[in-house]
């Protein structure tokens, strides 16, 4: 909802059926992955008492509130079903993000406010760091 972070009752139910199957298909390959994103968003409108900064700034926390309690939901999920393991791993990988208003969803270059307002899950790999060794690697060679 528009200037809120709390997790509605519907999106707490696809969170915890999402959340127990995603950790689930992380479990298989923990190895490949450096990070687990939750990033929360905004749409890029501002309050009436904010000039420009302030109004990125309050997205900025409000954004980051939103991916906090995701955060927070998905772990007490994990620790809830016994998910030791998972939830061990989850305290190195997974992280929480405000992007504010910076990656606005656009449908024909005008800003989707509703669809814009989300949180994402993204899994950074580690094969850029593989792609780095070996370029790092190659050019010793020359």
């Amino acid at each position: 909802e528009k200037s809120k972070a709390d997790l509605t009752l519907n999106f707490r139910r696809t969170l915890a059926s999402f959340v127990p199957r995603f950790f689930e298909v992380l479990w298989q390959y923990q190895g490949q992955i450096s990070e687990v994103r939750i990033e929360g968003h905004t749409d890029s409108s501002v309050r009436r008492v904010d000039t420009p900064v302030t109004g990125y700034l309050y997205n900025t926390q409000l954004s980051q509130d939103r991916s906090r309690n995701v955060m927070n939901f998905a772990l007490v999920a994990l620790r809830g079903q016994q998910r030791d393991e998972q939830l061990n791993w989850s305290f190195k990988n997974l992280t929480a993000h405000g992007m504010s208003s910076s990656e606005p969803v656009l449908i024909q270059g005008r800003e989707q406010m509703d669809h814009s307002r989300r949180v994402e899950f993204r899994i950074r790999t580690v094969a850029k760091d593989n792609l780095d060794s070996l370029v790092e690697a190659l050019a010793g060679e020359n």
